[in-house]
């Protein structure tokens, strides 16, 4: 439990704070303008893109990991940079896996122990670039954490960053925000669920608003986050 709770912390030194994901654009829009039109809008990217792409790639690269097909975890970590719309998108994800990546090597000794250590999959700890699902899920797999906690975790992490970083841009406060993060809970879980009976042929790539709004947020005058 406690693995699953570090590895889903907003502590956890990946950037996440850094990025939005194209809702600040939503919120400069007016598409995002309160506390119910922020849930909504995280509800959503569980029930489709986040939920029908990212989280599912997680499952099925921790898969990968578990059986050691590590030429199958690249291949779909390079097809999931590929589905990447935009600059900010694609930025984001191989900035968030390198953090990641920089802790795999941290808690695998790399730093103290570089020549002793007995690695599970070398590639790993120096592919670039690298996606954050393909490296978070690797972690857990290390860590020993079950599959259907991690995924209920990562999409947990995922939700919370972007309802605070729509806290900020609104902005909301404290309890508002602890409201919508005890919503989505059960929406997290389903999402979950849903993404661990997903295979590589039910992977969706289609949120053509979220590409524009990320594209727009690319040349947008005032920004508070990187995406």
């Amino acid at each position: 439990m406690l693995a699953v709770l570090q590895l889903s912390s907003p502590a956890l030194p990946i950037g996440a704070f850094s990025y939005s994901q194209g809702l600040e654009t939503a919120v400069a829009r007016g598409l995002v303008c309160d506390e119910s039109t922020l849930q909504q809008w995280v509800e959503e990217g569980l029930a489709s893109g986040f939920g029908l792409l990212e989280l599912p790639v997680w499952c099925l690269q921790y898969v990968h990991w578990s059986a050691d097909k590590q030429a199958d975890a690249f291949a779909l970590d390079q097809w999931f940079l590929a589905t990447r719309e935009t600059q900010e998108l694609r930025l984001e994800t191989e900035q968030m896996g390198w953090s990641a990546q920089a802790l795999l090597r941290d808690w695998s000794g790399l730093d103290t122990a570089r020549n002793s250590v007995n690695l599970r999959w070398p590639e790993l700890h120096t592919a670039r670039p690298i996606a954050l699902p393909t490296v978070m899920s690797a972690l857990a797999v290390l860590e020993g954490i079950d599959i259907s906690f991690g995924a209920a975790a990562y999409a947990f992490a995922w939700s919370e960053a972007q309802v605070m970083a729509g806290s900020k841009a609104i902005p909301l406060g404290q309890a508002a925000i602890q409201r919508i993060v005890r919503a989505l809970r059960g929406h997290c879980v389903a999402a979950a669920e849903r993404g661990l009976t997903m295979d590589a042929s039910q992977l969706q790539t289609f949120s053509p608003g979220l590409a524009i709004l990320s594209s727009q947020h690319e040349t947008q005058y005032t920004r508070l986050f990187r995406s």
